[in-house]
């Protein structure tokens, strides 16, 4: 018979902690990532929502976003579509909005060239105002109803 050479059994036990403990880092890794991907979000609070029209016509448009999601808002738009069906876009939103963090948008508008006081919006009509937010992973739109009120002046 012929020696016999076997792995001791200290040896078979390090072996099994290590296979143990990387099967263990790799499971957490993925486990946290899809936590992580779970639970991100992206979503806006809006408030002071406004378009006012003061009494020479001239209007401006007035929301505060507030970043309520985990994911930073890297860009935001809001759009209405007028009396005259064209469609209005405001892309002067300050972005990058932090999450927990807001930013708030007021907007002066006059289209007085085209004989438009007040972009063809009409005093007491109610307008739905889409607004829209995008992060790296994601995107969200919100249409949200708004009349347009009159202010003694702007």
């Amino acid at each position: 018979m012929g020696k016999h050479s076997a792995v001791s059994p200290i040896s078979a036990v390090m072996i099994l902690i290590g296979i143990s403990l990387v099967g263990g880092a790799l499971f957490h890794g993925m486990y946290t990532q899809v936590l992580l991907t779970l639970f991100e979000d992206i979503d806006y609070l809006i408030t002071d929502l406004a378009i006012q029209k003061d009494s020479s016509s001239g209007c401006f448009f007035l929301a505060t976003i507030t970043n309520t999601g985990t994911l930073l808002i890297s860009n935001a738009t809001i759009s209405t579509t007028l009396d005259s069906n064209n469609k209005w876009v405001l892309s002067s939103i300050d972005a990058p909005i932090e999450p927990q963090s807001s930013t708030t948008v007021k907007e002066f508008f006059n289209d007085s060239t085209q004989g438009l006081p007040c972009l063809n919006f009409t005093l007491g009509n109610t307008y739905s105002v889409q607004i829209n937010a995008t992060s790296d992973a994601s995107s969200t739109s919100k249409l949200i109803p708004i009349t347009i009120e009159t202010v003694g002046s702007i």
